[in-house]
């Protein structure tokens, strides 16, 4: 009896200790699923936090770049203006130089054109736009090339806009289409009062971005077009951007363009009312009126003329040999 209440209890003893591993089996599994869990709900949080974290430094990176960019064309704007007016002023210099010959100053004023300079170019319809404009290096053509933002070179593929052979005649100021339709081109009563006496259309003031219907007319003097022959735009208008660049693409044509070729002024300048006039002769009145210079513009020429003739007659006697 007592060996068999032993195997009994040893049985049960037995059977309890398996059933206690199995909880504890049981347990240990729950308790890993659970770390497991809880460790891929971490992981989770954490991927979405470094990926927001990503994002928004990849989108701090954009803004910076695009600063950047902006910065960097602003420099380039700056850089390339600065060249222009450098040669501009280096131009001054050269056409200054009383012991330059007419040769030296005719190739110093197209090797500044060959670089070019910024003009507007005025539409029959739509918007003006500046473009660079220079003169092609064998001068038988004018070319032109879009600007960038910011306003310098795009470094793009030039485009002739006109040969130089189909000019058919230059007008200056705003007497065409383009310029009618464009603003409120000028009248004569509005060109004459843009002339000072001394200074006549003297304008410190760049051209820039100014050119538009409401503005158009105060460049007038800095206004001309090319008529063009056989092409596929009759005429191309054009506003320089400061009274050097007009006078230095006047002069060009006047040299390039054959004698039978006129370079006018559309219509001519009134005298009545303005001091001086009186003091002119026929002749000199219609030179005025036809190359739109004041009394005292074209009298203080006179007298500059005068005297270099003097001092350049004076110069000679002295050089002859007793």
């Amino acid at each position: 009896l007592e060996a068999t209440r032993r195997t009994t209890f040893e049985a049960r003893a037995k059977a309890l200790k398996k059933k206690a591993a199995e909880l504890h089996a049981g347990a240990s599994q729950e308790l890993d699923s659970s770390v497991s869990q809880e460790a891929a709900s971490t992981l989770t949080v954490c991927t979405g936090l470094e990926k927001q974290q990503l994002s928004t430094l990849a989108g701090e990176m954009k803004t910076r770049e695009e600063e950047l960019q902006k910065a960097l064309a602003a420099h380039e704007a700056l850089v390339w203006e600065h060249g222009l007016r450098t040669r501009r002023d280096e131009l001054h210099r050269g056409l200054k130089q009383s012991h330059a010959t007419d040769e030296e100053t005719k190739e110093r004023v197209l090797q500044y054109l060959e670089h070019g300079c910024v003009m507007v170019e005025v539409p029959v319809k739509g918007v003006a736009k500046q473009k660079l404009f220079c003169l092609s290096k064998d001068r038988k053509k004018i070319c032109c090339e879009d600007l960038a933002e910011g306003g310098a070179s795009s470094d793009g593929a030039s485009v002739t806009v006109a040969l130089l052979a189909k000019v058919r005649r230059v007008v200056l100021g705003q007497f065409s289409e383009a310029f009618a339709a464009f603003g409120r081109a000028c009248s004569r009563l509005d060109y004459n009062s843009l002339l000072t006496p001394e200074s006549g259309s003297y304008n410190p003031s760049p051209t820039g971005t100014a050119v538009n219907p409401g503005a158009v007319s105060k460049y007038f003097y800095r206004s001309f077009t090319l008529e063009l022959a056989d092409s596929e735009v009759p005429a191309l208008d054009l506003v320089a951007d400061t009274d050097t660049d007009f006078e230095v693409w006047v002069m060009a044509l006047r040299w390039l363009l054959p004698d039978d070729k006129e370079v006018v002024w559309g219509g001519p300048l009134s005298l009545g009312g303005r001091a001086q006039s009186e003091t002119l002769d026929a002749d000199e009145a219609v030179v005025c009126t036809r190359w739109h210079l004041t009394p005292q513009q074209f009298l203080a020429a006179r007298t500059e003329a005068s005297r270099l003739q003097a001092q350049q007659k004076g110069a000679r006697s002295l050089a002859v040999p007793l």
